[in-house]
């Protein structure tokens, strides 16, 4: 019996610290709780959560909208890379193809080049050949002239004059045909064409062999056309100008004939 009492008695002990611990352990617990409801009664604390409860919310909106934003920028990127390249192959494909161009208008150049140094040639050649074909059928205009008004065909011995002078102005034998187209003229009766034939080989022709039978013919135009001042200006240009001529030397008789006459 005295072993076991000491054992016995020792368990209340224990009994007594382990009620107290879960005391003091309830105590806290209710604490805590009663902290709690304390933190969670107060309106203030309540406001600053809901505060940041809203503020997550957002921050979490953003986060999505800027993750959204970041998959459409990254699409962009990849459009814009790949019309980039695309521009990159067209550039590159137009540079070939003004290359070609080039080599193209290069060659268009050379061969024009080379067929204008020819046309040029040919040109020459005709130029030539027509300048021979004056030089010989000119005369035979001519020759036609005077041939028809020898013949009193006075619309061929015209025609023949008109394509002489029209084709060959330069020619030899214009300043003799517009002479004998004078005559011609006059011999019809078409004073005021034939003085027109005329004064064009005075104007155009002043060295001409023609000059001085040319100027005899217009004093006679003008006197017989009632203007003997202009007659007297071509019988003094005549005698001053052309004195040793025969066409003078037949006014001076003709002037010497009508003061025998007169006299």
């Amino acid at each position: 019996m005295k072993s076991s009492t000491p054992a016995n008695s020792a368990r209340p002990h224990r009994f007594k610290r382990a009620a107290a611990a879960a005391a003091a352990l309830a105590f806290c617990a209710c604490g805590a709780q009663a902290q709690v409801r304390t933190i969670f009664e107060d309106d203030e604390a309540r406001e600053k959560l809901a505060e940041l409860e809203a503020k997550i919310t957002a921050l979490e909106g953003n986060i999505r909208t800027l993750a959204a934003e970041t998959v459409k920028l990254n699409a962009k990127k990849r459009e814009l890379l790949d019309m980039a390249r695309e521009l990159s192959g067209l550039i590159e494909e137009n540079g070939q193809l003004a290359s070609r161009q080039q080599a193209r208008i290069e060659a268009i150049g050379k061969r024009i080049d080379g067929e204008g140094a020819a046309l040029r040639q040919s040109i020459a050649d005709g130029y030539e050949e027509l300048r021979a074909e004056i030089q010989s059928s000119d005369g035979e205009l001519y020759e036609q002239a005077l041939a028809a008004y020898g013949r009193l065909e006075y619309a061929a011995a015209e025609d023949a004059i008109d394509e002489l002078l029209l084709r060959y102005p330069a020619s030899r034998y214009a300043h003799s045909a517009l002479f004998w187209l004078g005559q011609m003229q006059r011999d019809q009766g078409y004073d005021i064409a034939a003085q027109d034939a005329l004064l064009r080989l005075v104007a155009e022709y002043p060295e001409s062999t023609r000059l001085p039978d040319a100027l005899l013919a217009l004093e006679d135009l003008a006197r017989s056309l009632g203007d003997e001042e202009r007659a007297r200006h071509w019988r003094q240009r005549l005698l001053r100008q052309h004195p040793t001529s025969a066409a003078a030397d037949q006014r001076r008789r003709e002037a010497a004939a009508a003061a025998a006459g007169g006299g």
